[in-house]
């Protein structure tokens, strides 16, 4: 069975198939025929950075590469001050990763320049590329060359008890900007901090 999030409409079979391609979309260009051997070859190497920032990130990435079966998944971990240092030192060489998260925005779109990455163009499902929100800093040349930085919703847990408290409907959770900040600005009222 595949775990797909309601909201997202995205099942880890996916996010994998899309990371293969975003990291396809700079392995794969034309200088770096050993990466397209490797990915040929059913083993793929991911280079991601982030369980600094978000401490159990990688529990999620073990269980996404452990679930997915078209190829075998050598993951590493960067240190988020060398992400982009890192991989475009490896890519100048020849040996990018097959799959490589990057920063967003300029960032990004520096490694596009230089030609170490290849557009999603043909490689995600336009529909896929579509629903990720990709800015104005995805495209180059006509297209694209990223998906959206957080095409996933924010997630928000609340106390019901503390909502309650501030005189909330605990039941009827905010849907709005509004309706968000209107619940903040009830529970700082009774020196709830949100």
């Amino acid at each position: 069975m595949t775990k797909q999030s309601k909201h997202l409409g995205i099942s880890r079979r996916d996010l994998i198939l899309t990371s293969a391609a975003l990291g396809a979309s700079g392995a794969l260009r034309g200088p770096f025929g050993a990466s397209a051997a490797r990915a040929e070859g059913k083993t793929l190497d991911m280079w991601w950075w982030g369980e600094q920032e978000l401490p159990g990130l990688q529990a999620f990435v073990d269980d996404s590469v452990k679930n997915y079966s078209a190829a075998t998944v050598k993951t590493m971990l960067q240190d988020t001050a060398v992400v982009i240092s890192q991989f475009q030192t490896a890519a100048a060489a020849g040996k990018a990763p097959d799959i490589q998260y990057l920063w967003n925005g300029i960032y990004h779109m520096e490694s596009v320049w230089l030609g170490y990455l290849r557009a999603l163009n043909g490689l995600v499902k336009d529909d896929v590329i579509t629903a990720s929100g990709p800015t104005l800093l995805s495209h180059f040349g006509g297209n694209v060359y990223r998906l959206g930085w957080y095409p996933l919703p924010m997630i928000w847990i609340y106390n019901k008890d503390l909502y309650d408290k501030a005189g909330l409907n605990a039941d009827v959770p905010p849907k709005t900007w509004d309706e968000f900040l209107s619940a903040c600005d009830k529970l700082k009222s009774k020196d709830i901090a949100p």
